[in-house]
């Protein structure tokens, strides 16, 4: 999935793709919870804007680390 694919999302089904993302490979490490989607979903969505061809993946581990 490409950046540019997230924003095409609708903006209600964002949070959940997040968290998802975050979680995909080890839930069980999960650095991203619930409450944090809200804050990391605007911040995704203007790092996506600036880059809408990489790996949108690779975005959210980036910033799930500066939570």
């Amino acid at each position: 999935m490409t950046c540019y694919d997230f924003l095409l999302t609708e903006d209600a089904a964002k949070p959940e793709i997040v968290y998802w993302a975050a979680t995909k490979s080890k839930p069980e490490t999960a650095v991203v919870d619930v409450d944090d989607t809200d804050k990391i979903v605007p911040v995704l969505v203007e790092a996506c804007k600036q880059a809408p061809n990489e790996s949108f993946w690779q975005k959210v581990r980036a910033e799930a680390r500066k939570l």
